[in-house]
């Protein structure tokens, strides 16, 4: 918590914490749903997610839907319309070890219509944590494939016409020869 230019000191969430590996991954645009990876010998990597209620978080519930695999899905990113989500994960079918995908919030709350965002966005080697802007249009993600200046390196790409243009790499200094990775664009 923040209090007139003072960190105040940090306290757990109850409600959040397991005895599993846990991790915030990301935030509704109006701060009311926080989004979880949770990891234990059941699930092998799942996107679970909390509301706040007040100002206590609820008990973490797994995505409801097809994002979820007994494979690892780790990292998301969520429109500001909360219709659009962009996971990656290592399950079968994908171009590499970790991919990108996309899935759409379905009329029942669920999170279906899963697709793999394909060749332009994934390459035979690990795509890992997406952000997509405000915008809805540009997703920002690291790769260690196309032009990487070593290890994982940020990209990004835009949406035009339903398609995904050739990713650019955001180079120095954004990028080192070092691992790159969950890059977040904040406006001013």
């Amino acid at each position: 918590m923040y209090d007139e230019d003072i960190w105040l000191e940090p306290k757990p969430i109850e409600s959040i914490n397991t005895e599993s590996h846990d991790a915030c991954i990301a935030l509704s645009i109006d701060g009311q749903t926080l989004f979880m990876y949770n990891n234990s010998e059941e699930n092998g990597g799942d996107i679970y997610y909390s509301r706040l209620d007040g100002d206590e978080w609820g008990v973490p519930v797994p995505l409801p839907g097809e994002v979820n695999t007994k494979y690892w899905e780790g990292h998301m990113t969520i429109s500001s319309d909360e219709k659009v989500m962009y996971f990656s994960s290592d399950r079968p079918g994908g171009l590499g070890g970790r991919d990108i995908y996309k899935a759409e919030k379905l009329a029942n709350g669920e999170w279906g219509n899963v697709t793999n965002l394909g060749p332009t966005i994934n390459t035979s080697k690990n795509e890992d944590a997406p952000y997509l802007h405000l915008d809805k249009r540009t997703l920002y993600f690291s790769s260690e494939g196309f032009n990487s200046m070593g290890g994982y390196d940020v990209f990004y790409s835009e949406i035009d016409n339903g398609e995904w243009t050739e990713p650019i790499n955001m180079g120095c200094p954004i990028n080192t020869t070092e691992n790159d990775k969950f890059y977040v664009y904040m406006d001013e």
